[in-house]
């Protein structure tokens, strides 16, 4: 049982974590790609780097904001300088875009820590007021994809169905994500051995053979992040991220990340009428490229500057925020 729950857990963020990642980005479907067996390919690429992530989570005792951004670090790296080699093109500006800029901010800083805190406070309030945040940011960022191919311009209906669909899965995701949530306590070393072994062989006959010099600036920089996590491990006295507040979360709050496509429809829906065109995707990359790189570097002083403590009283998840 516990297994089928670590399953669970694994496939559940899995989603949520290529909802952000990849369906959010690319903002619409499409017909070439976009196949049945492409999606639950994709789907499956993201449950094993969650299984991953969740064992980092877990195994370095993540539990500050700047230990998760470091452990979103790894996610980021992994998804852009394994899974695809865009992390060694324009070096060094793609080590923070994709992989820190929206990866890590966007997806795992974002998409798992905040929106769970906010619902498991089951407060209706904030949650619509952080879903509207997260359509608009959607919609904005969707009108970016108008400007190359004139056939990436998805139509309002199919966008429409594309983000009401895609959304109604995510919240089943985190719906999911919440029953299974125990099951993060029993994730360890083994877990993340596991995880290393299902992406090693990928990276030594695909990535390493397609660009060779991926093993001189991605072992390095994960080398960082793990001496950084080892010291949060040893420092950190209280439990993980991964071990989520007993809090049962209300239909209700699951229901008002709904807001999140509506209000992301209505944003697309007014640029159609007024016929918005302009990079909305520079603005998004020059300020989540910068912030990336702030971050880390920030999380990697604080953790390294954090000096033993004594055991303290745990603070709820549900307290957080």
């Amino acid at each position: 049982m516990k297994n089928v729950k670590k399953l669970l857990l694994a496939l559940s963020t899995g989603y949520i974590l290529m909802f952000y990642s990849e369906l959010v980005f690319y903002a619409r479907y499409r017909p070439n790609e976009d196949t049945i067996g492409s999606l639950i390919t994709t789907w499956i690429v993201y449950s094993v780097l969650s299984y991953a992530f969740l064992s980092i989570v877990s195994v370095f005792k993540v539990r500050s904001i700047w230990a998760l951004f470091l452990s979103g670090a790894v996610y980021g790296w992994s998804a852009e300088g394994i899974i695809v080699q865009t992390m060694y093109d324009n070096f060094p500006f793609q080590l923070s875009w994709t992989g820190l800029a929206w990866h890590d901010l966007i997806s795992i800083l974002i998409g798992w820590y905040i929106v769970r805190v906010i619902l498991h406070q089951n407060n209706v309030f904030k949650t619509i007021l952080l879903a509207g945040g997260l359509g608009l940011f959607w919609g904005f960022w969707a009108i970016s994809w108008w400007l190359g191919d004139p056939n990436q311009i998805a139509a309002l209906p199919t966008f429409s169905i594309f983000a009401f669909a895609t959304s109604s899965l995510l919240i089943l995701c985190y719906w999911i994500y919440d029953r299974n949530a125990t099951a993060a306590v029993s994730l360890n070393k083994y877990d993340l051995y596991m995880a290393a072994a299902l992406l090693a062989p990928y990276y030594i006959f695909i990535t390493l053979r397609a660009v060779p010099i991926s093993a001189l600036i991605l072992f390095p920089l994960l080398a960082v992040v793990m001496i950084a996590l080892i010291k949060n491990r040893k420092t950190e006295t209280r439990s993980s991220l991964a071990e989520s507040s007993a809090a049962r979360v209300q239909a209700m709050s699951y229901a008002c990340l709904l807001v999140m496509p509506l209000v992301a429809v209505a944003v697309y829906a007014a640029a159609i009428l007024l016929d918005v065109r302009f990079h909305t995707n520079i603005i998004v990359y020059i300020i989540t490229t910068a912030l990336g790189v702030a971050l880390f570097v920030i999380s990697l002083v604080k953790i390294m500057s954090v000096k033993p403590q004594t055991p303290s009283v745990d603070t709820p998840l549900l307290r957080r925020l």
